[in-house]
């Protein structure tokens, strides 16, 4: 890759920075054709479905979970769009797409995301935690309030029947926001993906063991 190139990155993407670089480096530039799953996207669907009918308010099912209101229903599609930083330096772009977000009531924008899933550790959540760092990083940037903590909203399902209906509960996970690491691992993540050959992998990558070992057949 050259210079010259623009690198894109997603606040999804670049959460691989954290673990095999060679995996990162590989998913970047030769990506997989990739589908939500059926379930995954429909459940996104229905959650933001299920958010503007709520606008400027809490959500029943987040009640007693978020004290902050739901954005009105222009910025929530503003954000849906994506916001969008360059850096002129790296010839780089960094875009994010919230699924929502919340309001204080002195203005003050609250990041989140929403997870179909029961809540995570270990390396999904740090993931998931730099994925709220760059959103909170992107709202600054353009000049928005944000608060110092985000929100993982996790849709857990609860009972049901196949040809009723499934209840879903919803759980609220309050993280501290720290985005003074984002510049730096962005950095980081365009300066490794510009490398001109896959770097090294983790050595306890089972991705990239797979990988070696079907090579080999």
């Amino acid at each position: 890759m050259k210079d010259k190139e623009i690198i894109k990155l997603s606040a999804s993407m670049i959460g691989g920075i954290l673990g095999c670089p060679a995996c990162f480096w590989r998913d970047y530039h030769h990506p997989q054709e990739f589908h939500l799953p059926g379930i995954l996207g429909r459940m996104d669907r229905i959650e933001k479905e299920y958010y503007d009918k709520f606008r400027n308010e809490v959500p029943p099912i987040l009640k007693g979970k978020v004290r902050e209101r739901l954005v009105d229903m222009e910025t929530a599609e503003k954000f849906r769009e994506g916001i969008v930083y360059f850096d002129e330096k790296l010839n780089a772009q960094f875009k994010g797409k919230m699924d929502d977000c919340f309001i204080d009531e002195k203005e003050v924008m609250i990041v989140m995301d929403n997870k179909t899933a029961s809540p995570s550790d270990g390396e999904f959540l740090k993931m998931y935690q730099l994925q709220l760092d760059s959103y909170a990083f992107l709202l600054k940037n353009k000049g928005y309030k944000v608060a110092d903590y985000g929100y993982l909203i996790y849709y857990i399902p609860e009972s049901g029947d196949p040809q009723k209906g499934v209840i879903f509960r919803a759980e609220a996970v309050k993280l501290d926001i720290d985005t003074e690491r984002v510049p730096g691992l962005f950095k980081k993540a365009v300066e490794l993906l510009r490398m001109p050959k896959q770097p090294t992998s983790h050595k306890d990558c089972e991705e990239c063991k797979w990988i070696m070992e079907i090579g080999e057949l």
